[in-house]
């Protein structure tokens, strides 16, 4: 029935989630020569992170598990 597929969908994407994704990084300068990648996103919702401050495991906008390497 159309309720069970719809739970069905909700938690499989709960469970998705929960698999450490590397977020999107972007880097607006250069220290010794080297590309400085200052700001990350969230590879699923692009929730954007000052990677200088804060690099959650967790997305604090969509709860995405967060791999920062």
């Amino acid at each position: 029935s159309e309720p069970v597929t719809t739970y069905a969908k909700m938690a499989i994407e709960a469970l998705e989630k929960q698999v450490p994704d590397q977020p999107d990084l972007e880097g607006d300068g250069y220290w010794d020569g080297e590309l400085v990648y200052d700001t990350g996103y969230c590879p699923r919702c692009h929730h954007e992170y000052e990677l200088e401050y804060h690099a959650p495991k967790f997305c604090e906008n969509c709860g995405q598990a967060l791999k920062w390497n």
